[in-house]
């Protein structure tokens, strides 16, 4: 399962993600859409985008987490989703990673 990392993201597993990237699992991989969720489709970046978690982010960029990585339905940014989810420390955090294309 290659997108474990990004759905473990979206239940802010942190020790689970840091787990499974020291053992190889890419943080870059998208996460498939489940029928049960809406069809977001983004990487571990995110998902700890959308949930405000400024640690899980932080873990994921020493990690190799692409803050430019574009989700599968909207080609948007990890900044996106936290733009969208109001997740201001988020947003102070990935601002600089991350070309500043959809800033309002």
């Amino acid at each position: 399962m290659p997108n474990l990392i990004a759905s473990l993201s979206a239940h802010r597993r942190t020790e689970a993600v840091a787990l499974l990237a020291e053992i190889g699992f890419d943080v870059n991989v998208v996460r498939e859409a489940i029928i049960s969720e809406a069809p977001a489709m983004g990487t571990a970046l995110h998902y700890a985008a959308r949930h405000g978690d400024v640690p899980l982010a932080r873990l994921l960029l020493s990690l190799g987490a692409d803050p430019d990585s574009r989700d599968a339905l909207d080609n948007r940014t990890p900044l996106d989703w936290a733009r969208d989810a109001d997740q201001p420390a988020v947003i102070e955090l990935l601002g600089p990673f991350t070309p500043d294309e959809g800033a309002p």
